[in-house]
């Protein structure tokens, strides 16, 4: 079907199911499409040890060579978005996030998958889907057709990037710690190091497993920024990341 429209797009795979499909993996490289890793087996990277994050990217990338039969470097992206320095430094590539979430594994509707890619797509944007459900796939090649009509060229992450003259690097980003406002998702912080649109993870001191996303809103140099939860939890304290800006 993505053959048909003449469109390519990126695979951030798994390594155990790529071993199990090595042949789907294959004929998706020798389609156009670009072929990522997405670790071994999904876990929340920033919960393991450098040589448990070493291993889910190398055996992935070991089983990605052999199912396209070429040696290759795979950017990543991170399961849950969750990642810090020591995954940005272990993997030695940069972690590639979504700027339009199409929360297909939640709803499993069609419907709200198009929705979300017509509502929330522009230029440039990243858009977030997976391939556990037949309602993402209907939902996904009618965004596409209604994307093409507007004009859209779909391309592949790295395509994109290199079409906005920029140069992916794993650049370790800094961190700091914040407070929370317990009346308001307002976070103060030491210093001013985030803008408008900034990609935030809040991950809780007492419950590392859990990882918050939120997107600040606030002005270029002011030290507070009001934010918006995608997922919420209350908690005293925690651990902020900055993601990306």
């Amino acid at each position: 079907e993505l053959a048909k429209r003449d469109v390519v797009v990126t695979f951030f795979v798994q390594g155990c199911n790529a071993e199990r499909y090595s042949s789907v993996i294959k004929k998706a490289y020798e389609a156009g499409h670009q072929i990522a890793s997405h670790t071994y087996n999904h876990p929340n990277l920033v919960t393991l040890s450098t040589a448990e994050v070493q291993n889910q990217l190398n055996k992935t990338s070991n089983i990605l060579n052999q199912a396209i039969g070429v040696e290759n470097t795979y950017m990543l992206r991170p399961p849950y978005g969750s990642y810090n320095a020591n995954v940005l430094a272990v993997s030695g590539v940069p972690a590639i996030l979504w700027s339009v979430d199409t929360l297909d594994w939640k709803t499993r509707r069609a419907d709200a998958v198009y929705q979300h890619i017509v509502n929330d797509t522009k230029d440039g944007s990243i858009i977030l889907m997976h391939d556990l459900y037949s309602s993402t796939v209907e939902g996904a090649l009618r965004g596409i057709d209604y994307l093409r009509e507007q004009g859209y060229e779909l391309v592949t992450v790295s395509e994109l990037l290199r079409r906005r003259g920029i140069t992916p690097a794993a650049i370790p980003m800094p961190t700091t710690t914040a407070k929370l406002c317990p009346a308001l998702p307002c976070l103060r912080l030491k210093r001013n190091m985030l803008r408008d649109g900034t990609r935030l993870a809040l991950r809780l001191t007492q419950e590392p497993k859990f990882t918050t996303l939120w997107m600040a809103a606030g002005q270029t140099g002011k030290a507070r920024f009001t934010a918006a939860p995608l997922f919420w939890r209350r908690t005293p304290r925690c651990e902020l990341l900055l993601l990306s800006v």
